[in-house]
């Protein structure tokens, strides 16, 4: 094991820089980020960089998900609760039990590392006969659960067609910030118009919700789940735990998609030094060059320091927000619109706009986002049946 200390300290600067701009931009990816650094730096900055860069992109982009209402594809079902927390001027305190989730499931990571261990390789043998049923009862049961109206169908099959253009035509450039971005980011910021919602004044004061200890066990129950499930997403996880009643309130389901992001994100680093397999975008860039034990303390340590990070800069982006107020509804969609020129082409933000029209209907008919969930399942199930 080479240690070259120029190497760790310039990983650890990139990372801090693409973990800032990733987890702050709206919609920004930090996958979107990797293929484009990969090939210019040596392979332990960029074991440094890919490391700290993900953890500190997962708790930095609960603050826009929760301030702008603009989530990330890893945190978009925290667009809903994180708005009921916004509207009372909670929005800070929303943010600090997420980030409080994400220290307790990753201390309780580490058993479930060692079921990874064990049973990651004779699970991925069994895919082709499992992953195709688990994804339709999936998809099935978002249906069953989250269907209102009409327009609920409506939203399921363009959500459905709209994922298969993005992830399976190979005709859309930057797919997953187009889908994403469009059905959760852009439909949020149209809503804010349409609405005509206005800033409203955020309070600093933070509220521990209970059960935070459980919720980061079940977190890492479902984290589970996703990493050997494929297709499901962190999204559907805590979707699923919701269903199942593992959270009595709506601070431990925000609890628990903070929970749940961080326990697949240290998982997927695991399971590709285990199976070979990259459960996530980022994973597959994380040069093996260092045991998993060294790989798995040090995300350890990087969550704690992501955290304080994250913390800190939510009280800043109370005192900014606070101060420009209504001003932060007109820049978001500029923000998404330019993100969608600069890194897509044509197609794609013909498509873009697409999603964030599809989004809206969704929202003004007042059915869940969660329904919009389809876009990723239903194109991973071709995959797999094809």
């Amino acid at each position: 094991m080479d240690f070259g200390i120029y190497s760790s300290v310039g990983g650890l600067g990139f990372g801090l820089f693409f973990g800032f701009l990733s987890g702050l931009i709206p919609s920004l990816h930090i996958n979107q980020i990797m293929p484009l650094i990969s090939g210019i730096l040596d392979s332990q900055a960029l074991y440094f960089t890919v490391l700290f860069g993900s953890i500190l992109f997962v708790c930095l982009s609960y603050i826009p998900a929760y301030f702008f209402l603009v989530p990330s594809d890893s945190n978009y079902v925290s667009v809903l609760p994180g708005h009921d927390y916004f509207i009372k001027g909670r929005a800070y305190s929303a943010l600090v039990n997420t980030l409080v989730s994400i220290l307790v499931s990753t201390i309780f990571s580490f058993p479930f590392v060692f079921v990874l261990y064990f049973y990651s390789s004779k699970i991925i043998s069994l895919y082709k006969y499992f992953i195709p049923l688990v994804l339709i009862l999936s998809l099935c049961f978002l249906l069953i659960k989250k269907t209102k109206n009409i327009f609920s169908v409506l939203v399921v099959i363009l959500s459905c067609g709209l994922g298969y253009i993005c992830l399976r035509t190979e005709t859309v450039s930057n797919p997953l910030f187009v889908l994403v971005g469009g059905l959760f980011g852009l439909s949020s910021a149209i809503s804010l118009f349409y609405f005509k919602s206005e800033w409203v004044k955020q309070s600093s004061k933070v509220e521990l919700g209970a059960g935070v200890w459980k919720t980061g066990i079940y977190s890492n129950i479902l984290g589970l789940l996703v990493t050997f499930f494929p297709g499901l997403g962190s999204g559907f996880a805590a979707f699923l735990g919701e269903q199942l009643k593992l959270f009595k309130e709506k601070i431990n389901y925000l609890q628990a998609i903070g929970g749940i992001s961080i326990s697949v994100l240290i998982l997927s680093f695991m399971n590709i030094y285990f199976t070979g397999k990259a459960r996530t975008g980022v994973a597959y860039y994380l040069p093996l060059q260092f045991p998993w034990y060294y790989t798995y303390l040090l995300a350890i340590l990087f969550v704690f320091i992501s955290v304080f990070i994250a913390y800190n800069l939510g009280k800043i982006f109370v005192k900014i927000g606070n101060r420009i107020g209504g001003k932060i509804k007109y820049v978001v969609p500029v923000i998404l619109l330019l993100l969608a020129i600069i890194t897509t082409n044509f197609f794609g933000l013909f498509i873009f706009i697409l999603c964030g029209l599809t989004g809206f209907i969704c929202i003004i008919t007042g059915n869940s986002r969660t329904l919009m969930m389809s876009s990723i399942i239903f194109p991973v199930l071709l995959f797999f049946v094809l």
